[in-house]
């Protein structure tokens, strides 16, 4: 046994659960067919173990940030539009000139593009207070950064699909990564480990990222983790699939709750320590 797996070991006592012993005589109860979610910090998406399930299918479904309501920092405005020049070249927000590869496919001619501050969408530090006036809580945020680079944001759709690329840099992208919705294609990127949805109107891109939080990452792995190599470093249900829902406050949750019932989830995780209040009572027993 090796060093990780002698810690998983003590987050998943199989041998005590009898798991082992019932995944032997019953393989296919493993979990496939269910859906988690896990209401919680930001998963990453990036963990090995957290990529498929034992049937192949993607392990993470979607992510959503209910808590995000409060802030935007993950949120680009991609409402502007603007066109290459005969060089294949446009002109980012940051003021950076992008060289757009020839692969890039884009009937319309048009691409959406926005701009952030690198701190703000990757560097970002939260903390929970109360405000004791209305008895409600509120986000506060801290940068831990703010002399970084501008990211910026093309979005456009390649006839078939709506497609985005987050860079900092002003050379070729011939190179960079191209992403889709990732409840689509469940692809994810490296700036720092991320993933978008792309909005309906195309008026904003939101960029997903985990925050530093590894709370809702261990979750995943102890329900759900699959490791094609190692079936001792597996979570306890290796072929379920996994819904990421960030919702740091009673609000959040109840909407996490809400969307839960929506795409019809069979088991809900909530690792957040609030008082109920009715409407958290009426969302978990509709």
């Amino acid at each position: 046994m090796n060093g990780k797996e002698e810690i998983l070991k003590d987050w998943i006592p199989k041998k005590d659960t009898q798991q082992e012993e019932f995944l032997n005589k019953y393989p296919e109860y493993d979990g496939r067919g269910i859906k988690i979610a896990i209401i919680d910090s930001p998963i990453d998406f990036s963990m090995p173990g957290l990529q498929r399930t034992t049937t192949g299918l993607p392990k993470i479904i979607d992510f959503f940030e209910f808590s995000n309501f409060l802030s935007e920092d993950g949120k680009i405005d991609i409402s502007m539009i603007r066109e290459i020049d005969g060089d294949n070249v446009i002109t980012g927000l940051s003021g950076k000139k992008l060289k757009i590869p020839l692969t890039w496919k884009n009937p319309s001619g048009k691409w959406h593009i926005g701009c952030k501050a690198y701190s703000e969408l990757f560097f970002r530090k939260f903390a929970e207070t109360k405000n004791k006036e209305n008895g409600i809580e509120k986000l506060e945020i801290e940068e831990l950064n703010k002399n970084v680079d501008l990211v910026d944001c093309i979005v456009w759709n390649d006839g078939k699909k709506w497609q985005a690329c987050l860079t900092t840099s002003n050379e070729n992208l011939q190179n960079a990564k191209v992403l889709t919705n990732f409840c689509d294609e469940h692809e994810f990127g490296f700036i720092k480990s991320y993933c978008i949805t792309i909005r309906e109107d195309k008026s904003f891109i939101y960029v997903f990222r985990q925050n530093g939080n590894n709370h809702g990452t261990i979750v995943a792995t102890v329900a759900a983790a699959y490791f094609p190599n190692g079936s001792y470093s597996n979570g306890l249900a290796p072929g379920s699939q996994i819904i990421s829902m960030d919702a740091k406050h009673v609000f959040a949750i109840e909407k996490a709750l809400l969307k839960c019932i929506e795409m019809e989830v069979d088991i809900v995780n909530l690792s957040i320590g609030l008082k109920y209040t009715p409407s958290i009572d009426l969302s978990i027993h509709r």
